[in-house]
């Protein structure tokens, strides 16, 4: 009877627990971790980090110049994560101000705002795709990258990463040649799971189902 008991509530767990994520983020505490520059050629740099709104960390950074170099980062820490699980890696970027330029009509500004992968045999990744337009001030982006598009690591791509975090680009026709402070926000994408892996999370939500079922039968 015990072993039809474990079964039927484990059957039960699994049919009424919530389809997982196949998205997966950086929470706050994952943000708070990011302390590394990806190139050493780029020469935009991170004054300062802290918490910030929904759950992010507001992040002051430095652009020095208009130069090509001057004007993106990769900013990430070293760690190994398994993202073999997900489909996608998202990030979330708010632009809550520019110090140094005045926002206006006469000149386009924007962003481009990935997350960031170094995958299992060194390639970079991040997506440009969606442009923030900032001519009009402050706005927010969602952006992705899918996992399928990562190397193959042991046996499945994304299954290896080597390093994680974001990259930032800045795209003006403005000349700025003293440099700007951009306050920028990172959320975690609402949906989504924070990294690690959901497979602690199945165990977790299989284990709290089980345990009234173990404590009847002590």
């Amino acid at each position: 009877m015990r072993v039809v008991a474990f079964i039927t509530g484990l059957l039960m767990c699994v049919i009424a627990s919530p389809t997982v994520a196949l998205t997966v983020t950086l929470d706050q505490g994952s943000l708070l971790e990011l302390n590394h520059y990806s190139s050493n050629l780029l020469t935009a740099r991170v004054l300062d980090q802290s918490p910030g709104l929904s759950g992010g960390v507001q992040f002051n950074i430095h652009f020095p110049g208009a130069g090509p170099l001057d004007t993106q980062l990769f900013y990430t820490t070293m760690q190994d994560v398994d993202l073999s699980d997900f489909e996608s890696v998202a990030l979330t970027f708010s632009v809550l101000s520019l110090d140094g330029i005045e926002p206006g009509s006469t000149f386009d500004l924007g962003l481009y705002a990935s997350p960031f992968v170094r995958d299992a045999v060194g390639l970079q990744h991040f997506w440009e795709l969606t442009y923030l337009d900032l001519t009009a001030g402050p706005g927010t982006i969602t952006q992705d990258i899918p996992v399928s598009a990562l190397a193959v690591g042991d046996s499945k791509a994304g299954d290896h990463i080597q390093e994680i975090g974001f990259e930032v680009r800045i795209d003006s026709d403005l000349s700025h040649s003293d440099g700007f402070i951009m306050s920028l926000l990172v959320t975690p994408t609402p949906g989504a799971i924070a990294i690690p892996e959901p497979t602690i999370f199945v165990f977790l939500i299989a284990g709290t189902c089980l345990l009234p079922v173990r404590k009847r039968h002590s």
